[in-house]
């Protein structure tokens, strides 16, 4: 929901690995074969595993399979789930001073933001939004304290005694059912099935039936604290079904008991939407919650599906869709525990998210969330829940399984302007959708490094070393691994973060590190147009919301380049700024040709967003606008793009757009050269004119230094020399259609040089220079390229592999000094004028011995005076004059850094600084290896 922000909850475990076994595919994690389970270290989580089991008399593969499935045997160091589970064994806790319930109005602004309601009831109000925290399933860890005699803190904080009230919860619940404490772990069933607290019988067997798949698959893998934990498969192992929880049994079972208080109709959810799942019940939404519909025949495709958070328990969010002029609804609710319960059919069209763009076209999925104080995990059950049914709804309506059609909450476009205060913030920085996509099978993947021109997939490292700062928890929440990447004004850690006016006119966070602020965060699996490079090769620029935003990516650590050429960008067409929208409406006569009555028509007004020439976005696709007026879908003729605009989805027209395909990492094995100047407008080096390249001039370069055939990109280092004004320059290979946006930025005055990476189709490169609108005289240019390598498909040479980041140089480091080419090229940490400083980097973070180059990151920092520092294979002569590509030039007191490409010479390179007249005191030189060719 909207106005209370649920940032608890919304974290799950890392993602497992390969499976093998009986698990359905949506559901495998890291299986390991069958075989002996490796013996675990004394005090290691696998022999506490041990240890308990046998201390309570509970078969091991049971208690390891059952917290598995509960938490992926990761401690969350502790903290509570989104449901108030706590530890290893997924124990429940949640007292009512654990809550910062919602208020009346911000339950009212959540009923608004969703449907068409403007003054819900006293009543609604108080079923909405609600946790009982008296019910008997929020307190199994207090009841296993009472079991081990160990105080609840214990038990929260502690994975020893986690599994140890686990292992003591699951021989209680087998004696009560009757059975003893038998040796045959088929036979815990009952214990298993009653430790999930499901609402009913077929939510109970159907985590019962998932923790005999692991049991019999077996699983490994190693947890966020560095813990190896193993499950030896054991397909031997046949549970024993008591008779009250066979399928037959489950099938009578009728309602669920926690949802007893809600109207229901009693009926199966609907066929083909739930083939894996063994708990799905079916309780109508209430009339008025919801437009009736005939999707997709009517002519309405479903296209999305949109996840959120229920900011209360499910029975919470169950009750208040079922009841009557609510206003708001959802296709699907989906219990910590794994039960859904479907509460529309999916041709019909829900109250969900404001936006009827949206609305009209989605399937609702709300996933179980508390409002507690602290939180940032997810059980396991909704996870593999969630992702069976998104997986089963995709399916039935070709809905694509990626970022632009499986949408949070907060990936929704803002309506209009008035209405983003209204937006919603789920499912939160905390959710997982690194581990989601996992389980659906579509984690992304790419190659190589960014190009600029080309997308990268936001993908950050999802490790207890990656903790990135939030508040809005009621001050700082807590530290956990989190799936989005902070985005920067400039390529710096200490940049400020972007920001928004819009949001900020709106009274909405923004430029800071509230949870619920979009407007600085980029999230997992959103796939953005690359608009630079840092020249360290560090950082990487997307357009974001209408300006370049930049997040740390060394060595593509936080992000893929992709290399699929197909997906259309768009950019506006006639140079000048375009409108972006957030709703996709027809035009106002297809109203009233649709029979829908003019009084139905809505004007189409923008968004106070635009995208300004030389941008581009990456577009799910063309569609034609459209609106459902109940019961019928009125579609017009007017055509939109939608495209990932920032953190949200948004729609452009069509009439304003030009499209265009994305730069790919190049294709074939790199070939490094010792860095050679191939273009010049000083002095005409390269066959171009020896003059600037004026206004809106272009110039044709015949490449050189590279073979006539086979070559598909070249490597270079373009600089632009003291420009007059600013803009920008784009490369692209000759003969083929300009792209809408720039390769490099130049501001007035400065010079600059930029590593690019450029397709090559006949051996020529057209270099434009486009200044910012209205600068006409004065802005000629001088321009650049120095060669370090090429792409080539006819052999020789290595693909790229990522090796770090890692520092591999630090000249205040003692060992440098015996790798100085002179005895006096390093003092006092400093690389002095005129001294080289050879550096082995074979053997580095697997650098092999047959690398062929490597990608430095060089940083030269606290200099005495000007000078610059030239990197070149080891035993290379020095250059009178270092050309500019493997040089890093810097002033008295900067602190210069450069991504820098040199070819390997017996697994070295050096590092020589410039003898220049008045050089004086030397300067502290740093590497960090990013990844080698071979």
């Amino acid at each position: 929901m909207a106005g209370a922000l649920a940032l608890a909850g919304l974290v799950g475990g890392a993602v497992a690995e390969a499976a093998t076994g009986t698990l359905p595919p949506v559901l495998r994690a890291a299986h390991a074969p069958s075989g002996r389970v490796p013996a675990a270290p004394p005090g290691t989580l696998q022999d506490e595993f041990t240890a308990a089991a046998a201390e309570f008399h509970v078969p091991v593969q049971v208690l390891l399979a059952v917290s598995y499935q509960e938490t992926l045997w990761e401690s969350h160091q502790g903290e509570p789930s989104a449901t108030g589970n706590y530890n290893v064994m997924g124990l429940t806790s949640v007292a009512a001073t654990d809550l910062a319930p919602p208020t009346a109005a911000q339950k009212t602004a959540d009923l608004v933001a969703a449907g068409d309601l403007t003054v819900p009831s006293a009543a609604l109000l108080s079923r909405f939004e609600t946790v009982d925290t008296s019910a008997p399933a929020l307190h199994t860890l207090d009841a296993a304290a009472a079991l081990i005699q160990q105080p609840d803190a214990a038990l929260r904080g502690d994975p020893r005694q986690s599994i140890r009230g686990g292992a003591a919860l699951l021989a209680s619940y087998q004696q009560a059912a009757g059975g003893g404490l038998p040796t045959d772990p088929g036979r815990w069933y009952p214990a298993v099935a009653a430790y999930s607290q499901g609402p009913d019988p077929a939510a109970e067997a159907q985590f019962a039936d998932r923790v005999y798949a692991t049991v019999a698959a077996g699983a490994s893998r190693t947890t966020d604290d560095g813990q190896a934990v193993a499950l030896a498969a054991d397909p031997s192992v046949k549970p024993r079904i008591p008779a009250a929880l066979s399928r037959a049994a489950v099938a009578a079972g009728g309602v669920s008991r926690s949802l007893a208080a809600a109207p229901v109709r009693s009926a199966p959810c609907e066929a083909g939407v739930a083939t894996g799942l063994g708990s799905c019940s079916f309780v109508a939404a209430g009339a008025g919650n919801a437009a009736p519909a005939n999707r997709p025949g009517d002519g309405a495709a479903i296209r999305y599906l949109v996840l959120g958070g229920t900011t209360g328990s499910a029975a919470s969010a169950v009750s208040t869709y079922a009841t009557p002029g609510a206003g708001v609804s959802a296709h699907f609710v989906v219990a910590a525990t794994g039960a859904v319960t479907q509460q529309l059919r999916t041709r019909d069209v829900a109250e969900l998210t404001g936006n009827d763009s949206v609305d009209a076209h989605a399937v609702g999925v709300q996933t179980e969330s508390y409002p507690l104080r602290s939180g940032s995990w997810i059980d396991e059950q909704e996870y593999a829940s969630t992702a069976l049914l998104v997986r089963d709804v995709a399916a039935a309506n070709g809905i694509p399984l990626d970022r632009d059609h499986v949408l949070g909450q907060d990936d929704v476009p803002y309506p209009t302007a008035d209405g983003m205060t209204a937006a919603h913030a789920a499912p939160g920085p905390y959710w997982d959708w690194s581990h989601f996509l996992d389980l659906l099978g579509v984690a992304p993947d790419g190659n190589g490094l960014p190009v600029v021109g080309g997308t990268v997939t936001v993908a950050p490292r999802y490790t207890a070393a990656d903790k990135p700062v939030l508040t809005g928890c009621g001050g700082a929440c807590t530290g956990h691994p989190a799936d989005f990447v902070y985005l920067r004004t400039a390529a710096s850690s200490s940049a400020p973060l972007i920001g928004d006016p819009s949001l900020a006119a709106a009274g909405l966070p923004t430029s800071g590190t509230d949870g619920s602020d979009t407007s600085d965060k980029a999230v997992y699996g959103q796939t953005f147009v690359v608009a630079a490079v840092s020249a360290d090769g560090a950082w990487t620029a997307i357009w974001f919301g209408g300006r370049k935003a930049w997040f740390y990516n060394p060595g593509g650590v936080n992000g893929y380049a992709n290399g699929d050429p197909s997906q259309d960008l768009v950019s506006p067409k006639n140079g000048t700024a375009i409108p972006v929208y957030g709703r996709a409406f027809p035009e106002p006569g297809a109203y009233a040709a649709a029979g829908a009555g003019s009084a139905a028509a809505q004007q189409l007004v923008p968004l106070p967003y635009t995208i300004e020439p030389g941008q581009a976005y990456p577009s799910s696709g063309e569609l034609t606008g459209d609106r459902y007026v109940g019961p019928k879908d009125v579609i017009g003729t007017t055509q939109y793009y939608a495209i990932r605009y920032n953190h949200r989805i948004a729609y452009v027209a069509a009439a304003d757009v030009q499209t265009t395909k994305p730069a790919v990492p190049p294709s074939g094995a790199f070939v490094p050269v010792a860095a050679q100047r191939i273009m010049d407008t000083a002095d005409g080096t390269g066959g171009v004119p020896a003059a600037p390249v004026p206004a809106d001039g272009r110039l044709v370069l015949p490449l050189s230094g590279v073979p006539a055939t086979g070559v598909t990109a070249v490597v270079l280092d373009l600089t632009v020399s003291s420009p007059a004004a600013s803009g920008a320059v784009t490369v692209y290979p000759d003969g083929r259609k300009r792209p809408g946006l720039a390769t490099v930025d130049y501001t007035a005055g400065v010079t600059a040089s930029t590593p690019v990476t450029v397709p090559v189709v006949d051996g020529r490169l057209d270099f434009v220079n486009a200044p910012v609108p209205g600068i006409a005289d004065g802005a000629g240019i001088e321009l650049r390229a120095d060669l370090t390598g090429y792409f080539t498909m006819s052999g020789g040479g290595g693909p790229f592999h990522t090796a770090g980041p890692v520092q591999v140089l630090d000249t205040t480091a003692a060992p440098v000094a015996a790798s100085a080419a002179r005895s006096d090229s390093v003092r006092g940490g400093r690389l002095l004028p005129g001294g080289s400083v050879t550096l082995l980097v074979a053997g580095r973070n697997g650098v092999p011995r047959n690398a062929t180059a490597v990608i430095l990151n060089v940083t030269a920092a606290d200099a005495a005076s000007y000078g610059s520092v030239t990197v070149r294979p080891y035993g290379s002569a020095v250059a009178a004059v270092p050309p500019a590509a493997s040089t890093v030039s810097f002033a008295e007191g900067q602190a210069i850094a450069r991504q820098i490409t040199v070819p390997l010479v017996d697994g070295r390179v050096q590092f020589h600084s410039a003898d220049r007249v008045g050089a004086v005191g030397g300067f502290t030189l740093f590497a960090d290896l990013v990844g080698y060719y071979a």
